[in-house]
């Protein structure tokens, strides 16, 4: 069967304010760069495949220099389709050098009999900043679908001078689906993580309804994990926490329906 593959690479140097250096795209993968105000520009990628399924792949990855500012996210939900085989994959490497990342993309949906397999690493040097989100909805909530049939194999990465500052993996299979008490009775979950100087005197972000909130805040580390009755829900609450540790709105196809 024919398989997606694509992979799509931005740099950004500090030339008289953050400046695309270099841009490389291949496959279903894609790069848009809407014009936006402000210090901060926004980069948006883009899988033209309409979703995964099993042996697709899905490389991005960015490169800031020092000095830079980005804020970085996907154009809509990703979707994870059915795949009878082999995984589909998805790989996000960031080198964020004395530079900040706002790596936030939206939420993945995983549908019934789906297979994921998906990994997150960000290197920091020096005073580097990264927020980072990750949002998993379980089943099209629209179609009242229950999902009892799915895997995923999740794994996140920070270090900072080579030196690992956050890491955690979260597997999903059709045995934790089928027990209930094990998610809390939640279908939507989601994890922000900032790492950089006083993250760990962030105040608590507000519980917006339909959401469950904890954080845990140390030593220039900040987590904040969410589960929520819906996908909806979820959305809100990572919305509003954003919001608040980025100190600006959210990247505009967050509202647009995916439109830059």
């Amino acid at each position: 069967m024919q398989r997606a593959k694509g992979r799509a690479h931005a740099a950004f140097a500090l030339k008289g304010g953050t400046r695309l250096a270099d841009l490389r795209q291949q496959g279903s993968a894609k790069v848009l760069l809407p014009r936006v105000a402000g210090d901060r520009p926004e980069l948006v990628f883009l899988n033209t495949s309409g979703g995964l399924t099993g042996g697709d792949l899905l490389e991005l990855s960015l490169d800031l220099a020092p000095g830079t500012k980005l804020s970085a996210t996907t154009q809509t939900a990703e979707r994870a389709y059915q795949s009878p085989g082999p995984a589909a994959q998805v790989c996000f490497r960031a080198r964020v050098q004395a530079a900040s990342l706002h790596w936030l993309p939206q939420e993945t949906i995983l549908f019934q009999d789906s297979h994921l397999t998906r990994s997150t690493e960000i290197d920091l040097s020096g005073e580097a900043e990264v927020l980072l989100c990750e949002s998993l909805v379980l089943g099209r909530h629209a179609m009242g679908e229950t999902l009892t049939r799915a895997r995923l194999t999740d794994s996140r990465m920070i270090r900072r001078d080579g030196v690992p500052v956050w890491a955690e993996g979260q597997m999903l299979s059709p045995e934790t689906l089928s027990r209930p008490v094990l998610l809390g009775g939640a279908t939507a979950f989601g994890v922000l993580a900032l790492v950089a100087r006083g993250a760990e005197d962030i105040p608590r972000p507000p519980q917006t309804e339909g959401a469950r909130l904890e954080l845990s805040a140390w030593d220039g580390r900040a987590l904040i994990r969410i589960a929520a009755s819906s996908g909806f829900a979820l959305r809100r609450q990572m919305a509003a926490v954003i919001t608040q540790l980025s100190g600006r709105a959210l990247p505009r196809v967050w509202a647009s329906g995916g439109t830059p």
